[in-house]
């Protein structure tokens, strides 16, 4: 978990990153004078209306603010101790750690990156406390593991059809099989299919000849 209050540094200018690698991590490289932020994991409503087109701030002033504005949350941040949002986290990641959600999870947590193991926090602390839909996150980590998948959920037959359009390999197994763990009802069907896609009536993008499966 990396924030702006962490390793800041007054002499350092921050501004808003354009191009996060990551939806979940608000900093991700901290070296060199100017520190890239991603605002959308915890203020997307003060630096919205900042980042519009029609915001009419040339490049230079807007720099300037986002400074003023990180400099001024990171302030607050370590006035204020760990922001709410981060409480839950290390709770989450401390449950995990002591293997509250089964040593399967516990060794799996360890062996991810660090942007992969934030994602995760950050998904089940959405879902845990923020009210998201379990399926909704599900969804989410999917398509942050394995780009590019595409899930389908129908809730009057309890089914959810997954699609990851990637090799099937023993490690990417266990990472599906513990998201869905994690998230979705064991009663519910779930199925994977991978790298061919299901054909889906009506949907035509998923309607290709030799190229799919039709389910």
């Amino acid at each position: 978990m990396s924030e702006i209050w962490q390793d800041f540094a007054e002499a350092k200018e921050y501004i808003v990153d354009k191009n996060p690698v990551s939806p979940f991590i608000e900093v991700w490289h901290k070296s060199g004078k100017t520190v890239a932020v991603n605002p959308l994991v915890r203020f997307p409503k003060l630096f919205l209306p900042l980042c519009q087109e029609d915001s009419g701030l040339s490049e230079e002033e807007e720099r300037a603010i986002e400074n003023v504005l990180f400099h001024y949350l990171a302030r607050m941040d370590r006035l204020s101790g760990f922001s709410l949002s981060s409480l839950r986290l290390f709770d989450i990641q401390r449950d995990i750690q002591h293997g509250l959600y089964g040593q399967r999870v516990q060794q799996w947590y360890a062996s991810l990156a660090a942007k992969d193991q934030y994602a995760l926090l950050w998904g089940l602390e959405q879902s845990r406390y923020e009210g998201i839909s379990h399926y909704h996150m599900y969804r989410v980590l999917m398509q942050h593991f394995f780009t590019g998948t595409k899930v389908y959920t129908y809730e009057a037959e309890h089914r959810v059809l997954v699609h990851i359009p990637e090799e099937q390999s023993a490690e990417k197994e266990v990472t599906a099989e513990l998201l869905q763990d994690l998230l979705l009802d064991w009663l519910w069907d779930i199925r994977l299919f991978w790298k061919w896609p299901f054909g889906i009536l009506g949907k035509g993008q998923t309607m290709h000849i030799d190229g799919m499966v039709i389910y």
